[in-house]
C-alpha cells in the first residue's frame, strides 16, 4: 500500500479551506430525525386504558437522509441548495425550521399538498438504548407536476453550483420512474457537473453519474451476494469496483465500513483505508457524512481518492456522536485527520492462514520492505517489545475500571455484561498509549454510564493513582526477584531481546526506548532489566502532559534531523499500535512484534492482527534467532551512527 496517495495535514487544511467557498445541491429523500428521551421510572397507568405510559423528557429534531448529507456539507464549509419534497404537516414545519437555523438554502424543497408525509423516523431512547422506530412517509407517491417542479428547479440552478449529491434510501417515492427518466437525462445533458449518487435501489438507473455505494450494494450489482453485514472479501470489491466501473466508465467509490474506500477511477483502483476508532460507535448516517464530504471535496476539484479520504474522515467523525444524526466540523476533521489512525491491510489481519513468510521463517511480510534497507536509528517500544515486567497490565487495568465505572451500585447482569464488553474493548483499543490518556478515557467512561454521582467521579490522575497503585505491585514483585538473583532479567524478556539489543548497539545503530508508561518507571525497569546503558540516556516516557506523546515526540525529531527524504534509515520495533501508526506516518519502518508475552516467545495471533491493523510493514514473534532477524533487517553489517 503506497503511503503517498494520502492527504497530509497541509493538504487536508487546503482542502477545508476551499471547501469553504464551493456551491452544491443535495437532491433527495429528505427526512427527518426525531428523538425521544424516554423515563420509565416515571411511567404511570393510564386511568382510560390501563397500559403504562411512556413518558418524554426531552425531544431533539435533526435532519436525516438528503438533510444529514445537506448539514453535513454545511457544517463542512460549504453553501448547500435542498432539492427535495415535504409536506405541509408539523414535521415539515420542523425540518424547515431546523434547515434555515443551519443557514441551508430551501427555495427548492418543495411541497407536496396530497399523497404526501414529511418523511420522518421517531427514535425513543430508552436507558441509553434505541427502541422500536415510528416511521413517517413511507407510502407517498410523487406526483408528475411536482416532479417537474423539482427538475427544472435543479436545471436552472445548475450553473452556479459546483457538485451535486444526489440520494436515495426510499424505494419509489422520490426517485419513482419518472423522475428517475428525467433526473437521467438532465445529468446526461450536464457532464460538465459531477453528480455523486449514494442509491441503495437505483443505481443502474442513473448510469451517467458518479457512484458512492457500500461493498455490499457493489457486490449484489455485480451477482455476488452477501448479508448486510457479512465481512465482504476485498478481492469481491475489487471485482465488483472494476466491473461497475468499465459499465459506467464513471468513477465509483465502494465504502467497506471501518475497512476503508475501494476508489475506481481513470487512475485505477486504489485501496482507501479506514480509520481505527475506540469508544462508542453509532454507524446511522454514516453514509451519509461519507457521500457529503466526497461531494464537496469533487465540488473544490480534488479527484476521486482525495473525496474518498475526505468522506471517511467526515464519517469518523460523525459514528462518535451517539444517538443523534452527528455531523462534523472542519476542526473536527483536522482533529481526526491531521495525524489519522489508519486500519491497514484489514483483510490480511483477519487471516493468518493468508500470511506470507520470509525464507521459510515465521517472520510474516505484510508489505514489501525496501530492496536496500540502511537502518541507522531503531526505536524500540519496551513493555511487550523487550520487557515482560508489566505482563498482565490489562487484568490489573479491568476490574479498576468496572470498579470506576460501576462503584458499589446493584445493577442488572445485562447492563454488567455491556459496561464490560465496552471495558474489554477500551483496553484493546488503547494499548500502548500513555496511562493518563486512557484514564481521560475511563472518566468518560464514568460519566456515559451514568452509576457513580458526579461529585464521586475522579480525574484522570486520581483513577491513574489507583491503577499504578495496584500495577506496580505485581512489577514491584517481580523486580525484587531480579533483585535477590530468584530470577535472571532474561526471565522478564522476550526471548532473544538482550542478545538482538547488543548486536545493534555493536553495530553502530543509534537505540532508542519510548514508552507510554511513567519516564521514571521507564529507566528504573530498563536498569533492572540489565539494558539500560545501550541507549546511553535515549530512554523516553510519559511526563505527565498528554500532549506529550513521546513515541511521536521521538520519531520526528529523529525524521527532522536526517531530513524526511531519509526515514527509511528509521525502524521501529513495538507491540502496540501507537509505535507502528506513527512510524508509519513519517514514512520509517514499522515491526510489529507479536509474542505471546507468558511464553515470552511464539505468536499471540490478537497482537498479529493489532500489529498489522496499525501498519506493520512485517511481524515478528521474538528474537530467538537474531542473526537470521538481522539478515532479514541487513543490520549485519558496520553501521555509521
Amino acid at each position: 500500500m503506497s503511503d503517498d496517495i494520502f492527504l497530509n495535514e497541509q493538504q487536508l487544511q487546503e482542502l477545508l479551506g476551499d471547501v469553504s467557498n464551493v456551491h452544491i445541491a443535495v437532491l433527495g429523500d429528505f427526512c427527518l430525525d426525531v428523538y425521544w428521551e424516554v423515563d420509565k421510572s416515571i411511567s404511570e397507568l393510564s386511568v382510560e386504558t390501563d397500559i403504562r405510559t411512556t413518558p418524554i423528557t426531552e425531544q431533539r429534531f435533526t435532519l436525516g437522509g438528503a438533510g444529514n448529507v445537506a448539514q453535513n456539507a454545511r457544517d463542512l464549509g460549504a453553501q448547500v441548495s435542498l432539492f427535495g419534497v415535504i409536506a405541509d404537516d408539523p414535521w415539515g414545519w420542523q425540518m424547515r425550521r431546523v434547515a434555515e437555523a443551519s443557514g441551508l438554502n430551501i427555495d427548492a424543497l418543495l411541497v407536496q399538498d396530497a399523497d404526501w408525509a414529511t418523511h420522518a423516523y421517531v427514535k425513543p431512547i430508552s436507558e441509553g438504548k434505541e427502541c422500536s422506530r415510528i416511521d413517517f412517509g413511507r407510502v407517498n407517491k410523487l406526483q408528475k407536476n411536482i416532479a417537474d417542479k423539482l427538475l427544472a428547479a435543479l436545471e436552472k440552478a445548475l450553473p452556479h453550483l459546483d457538485a451535486v449529491a444526489l440520494n436515495q434510501q426510499i424505494p419509489e417515492v422520490l426517485h419513482n420512474a419518472y423522475f428517475r427518466q428525467g433526473l437521467e437525462t438532465l445529468i446526461k445533458q450536464h457532464p460538465e457537473k459531477v453528480f455523486l449518487l449514494d442509491g441503495r435501489d437505483v443505481a443502474c438507473d442513473y448510469p451517467s453519474s458518479w457512484h458512492k455505494m457500500n461493498d455490499f450494494e457493489a457486490c449484489r450489482l455485480i451477482g455476488k451476494e452477501y448479508r448486510p453485514l457479512d465481512d465482504i472479501p476485498v478481492a469481491d470489491v475489487h471485482e465488483a469496483a472494476q466491473q461497475l466501473y468499465a459499465k459506467w466508465n464513471l468513477p465509483i467509490l465502494v465504502t467497506r465500513g471501518a475497512n476503508g474506500v475501494v476508489v475506481h477511477d481513470q487512475q485505477g483502483m486504489q485501496d482507501i483505508p479506514g480509520l481505527a476508532l475506540s469508544g462508542a460507535i453509532d454507524s446511522v448516517g454514516a453514509g451519509d457524512a461519507m457521500l457529503a464530504g466526497a461531494t464537496v471535496a469533487l465540488a473544490a476539484g480534488r479527484n476521486a481518492s482525495v473525496a474518498a479520504q475526505l468522506g471517511n474522515f467526515t464519517a469518523a467523525v460523525t459514528v462518535q456522536k451517539i444517538h443523534v444524526t452527528g455531523t462534523a466540523t472542519p476542526q473536527e476533521i483536522m482533529d481526526i485527520g491531521a495525524q489519522p489512525a489508519y486500519v491497514y491491510q484489514p483483510d490480511k489481519a483477519a487471516d493468518l492462514n493468508s500470511a506470507n513468510y520470509w525464507q521459510n521463517t515465521d517472520y510474516e511480510i505484510v508489505e514489501d520492505l525496501p530492496e536496500q534497507l540502511q537502518i541507522k536509528h531503531i526505536i524500540f517500544d519496551h513493555d511487550g517489545t523487550l520487557s515482560v515486567l508489566r505482563e498482565g497490565w490489562e487484568a490489573v487495568m479491568e476490574p479498576v475500571m468496572m470498579q470506576a465505572i460501576i462503584g458499589d451500585n446493584d445493577i442488572s447482569d445485562e447492563q454488567r455484561q455491556r459496561v464490560h464488553q465496552r471495558v474489554l474493548q477500551f483496553i484493546d483499543d488503547t494499548t500502548g498509549i500513555q496511562t493518563l490518556v486512557q484514564m481521560q478515557g475511563l472518566v468518560a467512561l464514568v460519566n456515559e454510564f451514568g452509576f457513580i454521582s458526579r461529585q464521586d467521579i475522579r480525574d484522570e490522575h486520581g483513577y491513574k493513582e489507583i491503577y499504578n497503585d495496584a500495577l506496580m505491585a505485581v512489577v514491584n514483585q517481580r523486580s525484587e526477584q531480579l533483585k535477590d538473583g530468584t530470577l535472571q532479567s532474561e526471565d522478564f524478556a522476550i526471548v532473544g531481546a538482550h542478545q538482538f539489543l547488543q548486536h545493534c548497539y555493536d553495530s553502530g545503530i543509534t537505540l532508542y526506548l519510548a514508552s507510554g508508561t511513567d519516564e521514571a518507571d521507564v529507566i528504573e525497569e530498563a536498569q533492572a532489566m540489565g539494558y539500560v546503558d545501550l541507549f546511553e540516556g535515549r530512554i523516553y516516557g510519559a511526563v505527565g502532559d498528554v500532549t506529550k506523546e513521546a513515541k511521536r515526540m521521538v520519531m520526528q525529531r529523529i525524521v527532522n534531523d536526517i531530513g524526511q527524504e531519509n526515514a527509511s534509515q528509521v525502524l521501529a520495533i513495538g507491540d502496540g499500535p501507537v509505535e507502528i501508526r506513527e512510524m508509519r506516518q513519517r514514512g520509517g519502518i514499522a515491526i510489529g512484534i507479536a509474542s505471546d508475552e507468558i511464553k515470552r516467545s511464539g505468536l499471540n495471533p490478537a497482537k498479529r492482527t493489532r500489529l498489522i491493523r496499525a501498519g506493520a510493514h512485517a511481524i515478528i514473534n521474538d528474537y530467538t534467532d537474531f542473526d537470521q532477524l538481522c539478515q532479514f533487517l541487513q543490520l549485519t553489517s558496520k553501521v555509521e551512527a
